[in-house]
C-alpha cells in the first residue's frame, strides 16, 4: 500500500500557495484599488486639494491700497513743483538811491563799461561875481593817478563844461580848479554834475543847481 505522506505534503503546499496568493491579491486591492488610492494619497496633496479657492470678490493682501483723494493745488500755484520762480531784474538803475539815502554812483555814457563805478561828490559849487564864472570842486572816492575831472552845466538843452586833471589826495582823488566862464552861460538856473574818469574807474555826482545872474 503506497505511503500517503507525499500526498499530504503536496496538499499542504498547494494550500499554502493558495493562501499566499489570496493574501497578495487582497493587499494589491487594498493598496491600488479605489479606496487604496485615497488611503495612500500624500498628506500634502490632501491639504492642497482641501484648501478653499479664493473667490473673485476677495481682495488680495498683496494688492496695493487705492490712492486717497487728491488735494487740489492752491490757486495761482505753479503746475511744476520743482520750478523755481522767475528772477526779477537784478540791474540797479543809475539814479536809484543807495542804502544811506545818497544816489548810487553812475558811469558817464561816453566811458567804457569795463571801468568800475566810483562815488563822486560835488563838494563846492558857486557863482563867483569877481571872476564872473561858475567855480566847482569835489572828489572821487578812489585813490589813483591819471584821472580826469569834468564839470558839466546844462540848462534847457544847452550845456557848457570845464576839465581839470585829478590829483590823488590821501585816500581820495581830488577834483579842483574847475571854472566855467560866464561868457559861456546865460542867466538863470543851471544843473551842475561833476564827472570823474580814469582807465580803471568812472563816476558822476548827483546834480546840483547854481544860479547865474
Amino acid at each position: 500500500m503506497p505511503s500517503r505522506e507525499p500526498t499530504l505534503r503536496r496538499v499542504n503546499l498547494i494550500a499554502t500557495l493558495t493562501v499566499a496568493a489570496c493574501a497578495a491579491g487582497a493587499a494589491y486591492v487594498w493598496a491600488f484599488g479605489p479606496e487604496g488610492d485615497h488611503a495612500t494619497a500624500s498628506p500634502q496633496a490632501q491639504v492642497t486639494s482641501a484648501a478653499p479657492t479664493a473667490s473673485s470678490d476677495e481682495v488680495s493682501p498683496e494688492a496695493p491700497a487705492s490712492a486717497g483723494p487728491t488735494t487740489p493745488a492752491p490757486a495761482g500755484a505753479s503746475p511744476d513743483p520743482g520750478a523755481s520762480p522767475s528772477a526779477g531784474p537784478s540791474a540797479t538803475p543809475s539814479d536809484a538811491p543807495a542804502v544811506d539815502g545818497s544816489p548810487a554812483p553812475s558811469v558817464p555814457e561816453d566811458v567804457e563799461s569795463s571801468a568800475a563805478a566810483a562815488d563822486v561828490a560835488l563838494s563846492y559849487l558857486a557863482w563867483n561875481p569877481e571872476s564872473r564864472a561858475v567855480e566847482a570842486s569835489g572828489y572821487a572816492a578812489v585813490y589813483e593817478d591819471g584821472g580826469t575831472c569834468r564839470l558839466v552845466l546844462t540848462k534847457a538843452g544847452t550845456s557848457a563844461s570845464a576839465e581839470s586833471a585829478a590829483l590823488p589826495d590821501v585816500q581820495t582823488t581830488s577834483c579842483g580848479g574847475l571854472e566855467v566862464p560866464g561868457s559861456d552861460l546865460s542867466g538863470g538856473t543851471w544843473l551842475a554834475v561833476l564827472e570823474y574818469t580814469s582807465p580803471t574807474s568812472a563816476g558822476s555826482s548827483a546834480p546840483r543847481e547854481v544860479v547865474v545872474p
